[in-house]
């Protein structure tokens, strides 16, 4: 995309702001994970930043991170590229937590959905080892768990903005 997609601006602020206030309805507090180089993003936030400690290992260190930073709860891990999220579909994936699975993730045509995702703190082990191993993804780590899966009731907010024509229509559709 050429920039950083959390300070696109799609809903009248950047995906960042946007997607905390989203997930502030769900969470008691709200927190970003991203790496050394992007706490820039922060500046005038009042977001408390959890720094990656794996550098070049993508959305996986940054869930490390978080699981990291207080392994006795659960995190619901959302991407700051999904404007099409919505309260309706956080509300379906917290509704059906199963607290006994490492995960609960929405699984799409693409398989499961990392970054709509709650991580229970059983999640850590697996997700550390594939780091370890040099393996970044975390939807690789989803296939070889035994995790709740949900089929999303409304797959399009799951959509992220990956190319300049998503970007576009993002921007047509909340103008």
């Amino acid at each position: 995309m050429g920039t950083d997609k959390a300070l696109l601006h799609i809903h009248g602020e950047d995906q960042l702001t946007w997607t905390a206030a989203l997930l502030a309805g769900f969470c008691q507090s709200v927190l970003v994970s991203a790496r050394p180089d992007q706490a820039t993003l922060l500046s005038g936030s009042k977001l408390q930043l959890i720094p990656d400690q794996h550098q070049d290992s993508g959305p996986l260190a940054g869930i490390v991170a978080a699981i990291h930073w207080d392994p006795a709860v659960a995190w619901l891990v959302v991407a700051c590229d999904m404007p099409w999220l919505d309260t309706a579909t956080l509300g379906q994936l917290v509704k059906h937590r199963d607290y006994s699975k490492p995960a609960t993730a929405f699984v799409t045509s693409k398989g499961p959905e990392p970054l709509c995702t709650i991580w229970e703190p059983a999640a850590l082990e697996p997700l550390a080892n594939a780091l370890k191993t040099g393996q970044h993804s975390p939807r690789r780590v989803l296939e070889q768990l035994a995790i709740r899966e949900l089929v999303p009731d409304h797959p399009e907010a799951l959509v992220s903005i990956n190319t300049p024509e998503l970007l576009k229509r993002a921007r047509q559709d909340f103008g």
